[in-house]
């Protein structure tokens, strides 16, 4: 009885909206309802995230395609079917040296950082006269301070197997599972000395220097300079032609070997270029030998010593796009190398940054420079010809656009100036892939028609370039057509304002007009 009257009472405080602490009881904690809906919506998440990757992701891909199959296991199918095994082939690894400096030396170990210390290759009189510790005929003027590289394993067969599932050099780290642990850092000038000295007592023929190492089964090889590099406008093409370039050397007989390396937007390269930018007062030899040294470093490999007179073995660049803005200084430290510079109508490629830009506020990638308080000159160049006061003063449209004509206008200005040496070369995406081995390779890069593997170029050119996501399992279809009809009319001001002329220019150049 007294019970019921409890309860009686307990729902009569409760709707008056009172504590049923009044009735003598403790009184639930706030957060029990919380915390049980909490876990009730966690269950559906989860439940939901569930469903939609095995059963709405699937539905969407092609099934001719996916034959019923997520991506990823896609992938590891494919993989199995050419023969290619990653944890046999981790298995078989070569033995590395103890010692990292012998390992670097016997190109087991790849360059794939710099750091650059401010005023690394700052004028300095007083250490340029230092001749002490000097090994051999150096020329200690253009020694460069302080510069660490930063070497590690690298699996350079992810990358001959399939380059779109490895697109960026930081992909191909990444998926390296030995570099974490093989990782050191050591002075660059000394290991490039040291190299060159190791590869110089191993000498074996002009086009590459071969040495064999103690097991006799393999030898160090090193490529004085790369076969090409490409310098772009982004979002055209570049990294196709790096997968190109791969797969332009491609055994057919072995799924995960090509003599052809790429160096896909790499740090090294960038980090080089850009030694001068923070210079108190730049060093115009030192950063030369600085590029040059990082360059060598990165043309270093170890092959089967059967295979270490090969003529075969080339390695090629593709820079990021905002390196184009220093190409004047590779040209300059590299002037034997020929490169071509990619490009894509500017509509096009200003709508596939803005592919997704909902919010007018939102960040766009090629603007993302504009608020910051130094400015490329290029880009100032663009904007001052255009007659506008200043960067802040464009919208995020016109900014832009006067990057993409920054880039072009480096790339056309380094290309005029050298023009009598025949070393620089436009090419639009319009005549991609078929100009990579019709014209670019044979002609301007030098490589011998019969040594290119056109077949396998072909195959590649069919899929993404970039096998990330959906992208992997789908075949390549073009869309230059719905991003100019999509284009807004700032976009097209923009690029008619800052792009135009650059880019008649550069459809002369490449016989795209």
């Amino acid at each position: 009885m007294m019970t019921n009257q409890i309860q009686q009472e307990i729902r009569y405080l409760r709707k008056k909206g009172r504590s049923s602490n009044d009735a003598g009881f403790a009184r639930r904690p706030w957060w029990a309802s919380w915390s049980k809906t909490a876990m009730y919506l966690a269950i559906f998440i989860l439940m939901t995230l569930t469903m939609w990757h095995n059963f709405v992701v699937p539905s969407m891909m092609s099934e001719v395609d996916l034959i019923g199959e997520h991506p990823g296991r896609l992938r590891a199918q494919r993989r199995q079917r050419n023969g290619f095994n990653r944890k046999s082939r981790n298995q078989n690894l070569l033995n590395l040296p103890a010692n990292k400096v012998d390992a670097i030396l016997q190109g087991d170990l790849t360059l794939v950082k710099l750091h650059v210390p401010p005023g690394a290759v700052d004028a300095d009189t007083r250490h340029d006269r230092d001749t002490s510790a000097n090994p051999g005929n150096v020329d200690m003027s253009k020694r460069y301070r302080g510069v660490q590289g930063v070497f590690c394993y690298i699996d350079w067969s992810l990358q001959a197997h399939d380059p779109s599932e490895v697109p960026m050099f930081r992909d191909l780290m990444t998926q390296s599972e030995l570099c974490d642990e093989t990782m050191t850092t050591v002075d660059l000038w000394d290991m490039t000395r040291k190299a060159s000295a190791h590869d110089a007592s191993h000498a074996n023929g002009a086009a590459a220097t071969a040495g064999k190492e103690e097991d006799d089964s393999h030898a160090t090889i090193s490529l004085k300079q790369p076969t090409g590099v490409v310098f772009h406008q982004s979002r055209c093409g570049s990294t196709l032609t790096s997968n190109l370039m791969v797969t332009s050397q491609k055994s057919p007989d072995i799924p995960d070997y090509s003599e052809s390396r790429v160096w896909s937007e790499s740090r090294p390269p960038i980090d080089a270029l850009r030694a001068c930018v923070d210079a108190h007062r730049c060093d115009d030899g030192k950063h030369a030998q600085l590029i040059q040294d990082v360059f060598y470093m990165m043309g270093r490999k170890k092959v089967a010593a059967s295979n270490a007179m090969s003529s075969n073995h080339r390695y090629y660049v593709k820079f990021q796009s905002i390196s184009t803005q220093h190409i004047a200084a590779f040209t300059k430290a590299m002037p034997d190398v020929p490169w071509v510079f990619v490009y894509r109508d500017s509509i096009e490629v200003m709508q596939s940054y803005w592919r997704g830009v909902k919010s007018a506020r939102a960040q766009v990638k090629c603007a993302s420079h504009q608020a910051m308080g130094r400015q490329s000159k290029w880009t100032l160049q663009v904007v001052k010809s255009a007659q506008r006061a200043s960067p802040s003063d464009l919208t995020k449209q016109e900014y832009c656009a006067a990057h993409l004509a920054g880039l072009a206008e480096s790339a056309l200005t380094e290309y005029e100036r050298a023009a009598s040496k025949g070393k620089g070369r436009f090419v639009n995406y319009n005549q991609l892939p078929d100009i990579m081995w019709d014209s670019v390779l044979p002609n301007h890069f030098h490589v011998p028609k019969d040594e290119i593997n056109i077949s396998a170029m072909q195959r590649m050119s069919q899929s993404y370039s970039k096998a990330r996501g959906r992208t992997a399992v789908t075949a390549w279809k073009g869309d230059s057509e719905r991003k100019r009809e999509t284009a807004t009319q700032e976009v097209r001001l923009a690029v008619q304002t800052f792009m135009a002329p650059r880019l008649a220019r550069m459809n002369e150049l490449s016989g795209n007009e």
